[in-house]
């Protein structure tokens, strides 16, 4: 997992990241918090390629799902 692109990515809030792995690191501090499961190894790196495509993409194929208690992703995770 690329950890270090969360670290630089995060703007606002808090992000919790799951890897396939199951290694878990929280990224940022304060509100709001997400939590993002990936579930697919080769999820983070089609996501950076092409992050408006990928982002329905990769959901929609299971590789990675939201906490049921987060808010939007868009919200904490800047990809400009």
């Amino acid at each position: 997992m690329r950890w270090s692109i969360f670290e630089k990515y995060i703007r606002t809030g808090q992000l919790t990241v799951i890897a396939a792995n199951g290694e878990q690191r929280t990224f940022g501090c304060g509100e709001p918090h997400a939590t993002i499961e990936f579930t697919s190894a080769d999820c983070l790196s089609r996501l950076l390629r092409n992050p408006q495509l990928n982002l329905g993409e990769t959901y929609m194929q299971g590789g990675w799902s939201p906490a049921l208690d987060s808010v939007s992703m868009q919200s904490c995770w800047y990809f400009g």
